[in-house]
């Protein structure tokens, strides 16, 4: 495929929300960098610190469900957008996400806690099989600071092996709550370049003051199964505290 630039397709809340705790200044190298991970299947799930009486069960759960997604996920939905004389907004939005959980009792079974991080009111999880094992490096933890901006946050990587897209995600109150929105926004991302139809309505409006311009309504649909998608990079922007994925899917 060609690289593309990732700015385009993905809308920003222009609101960002306060956030009641400091946010991770280090995060281990297999959180930052799943496609390093020497195990599969693995998945990484995160969740709020506490929200569980394990405090490791509900990323634990969320591991698991992205194993999951990684195996098969049909993802329906559409967007609405509205284009006037003086500009386009999104006015509307419905996307679901549909996962087969025939397999989901299997996955619970065989997939078990291989590493845990806990920081401030976020838990981290990374799942694998009984035999998964992580050399020494992969525990190193990664001040941010010590990082520059990774490129694919700026253009897509050129791979004709595999399908690539970005989740962005504005800070929510918890950062469990950021990560997982990014995720979602990188899967609907992914579905919406692989397979897109646009129905366009024009409308001719006659104003006595401004003339005569078109309005424009247009409806995005999509229709998808996602096969083999999986996080690959993440990333958290010191500067502007947005959280970034980038996921990956064979052709």
């Amino acid at each position: 495929m060609t690289a593309r630039s990732v700015a385009g397709g993905i809308g920003i809340a222009a609101l960002l929300l306060l956030c009641p705790f400091s946010r991770a200044q280090v995060y281990p190298r297999w959180f930052l960098n799943p496609e390093e991970i020497p195990c599969e299947p693995a998945a990484i799930g995160v969740a709020p610190t506490g929200y569980y009486p394990d405090s490791t069960g509900g990323a634990f759960q969320n591991a698991v469900m992205n194993a999951l997604r990684a195996e098969e996920e049909a993802v329906e939905g559409s967007k609405q957008f509205f284009s006037a004389g003086d500009g386009t907004a999104e006015v509307g939005t419905s996307v679901h996400e549909t996962l087969d959980t025939s397999r989901l009792e299997s996955l619970f079974k065989s997939l078990k806690t291989v590493r845990m991080f806990a920081i401030g009111e976020m838990t981290a999880v990374l799942a694998g099989t009984g035999g998964c094992g992580l050399s020494g490096g992969m525990d190193a933890l990664v001040p941010l600071a010590s990082l520059g901006t990774p490129a694919w946050t700026r253009m897509l990587p050129a791979d004709q092996r595999f399908e690539y897209a970005v989740g962005i995600s504005e800070p929510y109150y918890y950062e469990s709550s950021s990560w997982l929105e990014a995720e979602k926004n990188g899967r609907l991302e992914l579905a919406r370049s692989l397979r897109t139809q646009v129905r366009i309505r024009q409308r001719l409006v006659t104003d006595a003051v401004l003339g005569s311009r078109y309005d424009a309504v247009w409806d995005e649909t999509l229709t998808v199964t996602l096969r083999g998608a999986r996080v690959v990079r993440r990333w958290r922007d010191p500067s502007t505290d947005l959280f970034m994925v980038l996921l990956r899917m064979p052709k």
